[in-house]
């Protein structure tokens, strides 16, 4: 089993800003191990996002079927000719290892709360032409982060002191992120700085951030056994469940309570309780429910964004409680969070 989980997030600038230009980000995750391509290419006019985006679509294909990222490189480096062009290729996998390979663009860097640091590197000749490999252990909590060559091209911003460039960019992003946000969270926050430019500066393009989390496992519990054959077992394997634990559905809740020993009227022990599980699907549909019942149902999600893996015991294979399964199933699996769904 993987020791970190990887959260990733990357684009290019949002829509509205000053011209993209050459600049590509495109992000592959196969078998817990999340890869990166980030691209630069001279100009910025549409025929120049073309030729970038050409050329990230081929490696973006390499890296998915699991090519190597050295000979995805050099591929790239046959391909790409003429001055300006540059691209970043990063790799990392659930042991923390992390693996990129560098050609004119600003070197990756490992945020932490409050720290910076870059991984360790040395020159390579790829396809006659010099690059930089870099090979490194992400820590839990750091935030892996890379930049198209338009970063360090950028002038000064009001709230980045010192300037943007590489130095300026990595600066804002130690007093910006404190280790709760995700990373499609610091996308957002490092884009919309990107935003607040001088008027005139070079597009900030594109940029890629993956965050190395520490494996937090929920068991979501929706609905109490179809018959008192196996309550025992099941109440036993909650409470031994090694994660965080949700129960939803009254019958559910007071039958977990019975076999955990607990009198009448205490909580059951768990860390998460919903007396109804329909009620929650509704909710987190967003088709109803009180302001309380709403603000409860939004602590879920932040639980849920949360958790790394999400295992889930359903009591039919019909009804409110399969349905919210099914529901979660798929958008904690965009994520390339594991799901798994059992009947009792």
């Amino acid at each position: 089993m993987s020791r970190l989980f990887l959260e990733y997030s990357g684009g290019e600038a949002a829509p509205g800003s000053q011209g993209l230009g050459g600049c590509v980000c495109r992000v592959s995750r196969r078998r817990g191990r999340v890869r990166s391509v980030l691209l630069s290419c001279p100009g910025d006019d549409t025929a120049a996002q073309t030729v970038a985006a050409a050329c990230a679509s081929m490696a973006y294909g390499m890296l998915a079927g699991g090519a190597p990222l050295q000979g995805t490189a050099q591929a790239l480096l046959r391909n790409m000719e003429g001055d300006g062009y540059g691209f970043a290729l990063v790799e990392m996998d659930g042991q923390g290892h992390l693996r990129s390979v560098e050609y004119q663009m600003p070197a990756i860097a490992l945020v932490g709360r409050g720290k910076c640091r870059t991984p360790w590197g040395g020159e390579a000749v790829l396809a006659g032409h010099v690059a930089t490999l870099r090979e490194d252990q992400i820590r839990p909590g750091e935030l892996c982060c890379g930049f198209s060559q338009g970063i360090g091209r950028c002038g000064a911003g009001a709230a980045l002191p010192g300037g943007w460039g590489r130095q300026g960019a990595l600066a804002f992003l130690r007093q910006a992120y404190d280790g709760s946000q995700n990373a499609g969270q610091m996308k957002e926050l490092f884009f919309a700085a990107c935003r607040g430019l001088e008027q005139g500066a070079d597009p900030p393009g594109a940029a890629f951030f993956c965050r190395a989390k520490e494996p937090l496992p929920l068991l979501l519990v929706l609905g109490a056994p179809r018959s008192s054959q196996g309550a025992e077992a099941w109440a036993r394997g909650i409470l031994a469940f090694s994660g965080i634990r949700a129960v939803a559905g009254r019958q559910a809740v007071e039958m977990l309570q019975h076999y955990s020993g607990g009198a009448a009227g205490e909580k059951a022990p768990v860390e998460w309780i919903w007396p109804d599980e329909e009620a929650l699907q509704q909710l987190l549909a967003q088709t109803g429910g009180e302001p309380g019942e709403k603000e409860q149902t939004g602590k879920f999600w932040a639980l849920l964004e949360q958790c790394t893996s999400l295992r889930i015991l359903a009591g039919v294979q019909a009804g409110p409680g399969a349905r919210l399964a099914a529901q979660l199933s798929y958008r904690l699996s965009l994520q390339g969070k594991r799901v798994e769904i059992e009947y009792c």
